[in-house]
């Protein structure tokens, strides 16, 4: 298994293997969040207008594409 130091992103800054932890969870929550939202009868805008765990660029886009992943399911 790969242990790096360092992770150099398409995009951004450098990070570490514990910055990718918490990518994992925040994505893993929006998916949840897009999920429960499909399950409630939620539409894409009300996805949209959910407030993030945390600050991040593209929330709403991202959690218009996961309410429309969810309906696929």
């Amino acid at each position: 298994m790969l242990e790096p130091a360092h992770l150099v992103p398409g995009h951004g800054e450098i990070a570490t293997l514990a910055d990718v932890t918490l990518i994992e969870n925040y994505i893993n929550t929006l998916l949840q969040m897009a999920e429960q939202n499909f399950r409630n009868g939620g539409t894409t805008e009300s996805a949209a207008a959910l407030q993030p765990p945390s600050f991040i660029e593209g929330f709403e886009l991202s959690m218009k594409f996961l309410h429309e992943m969810a309906q696929q399911k």
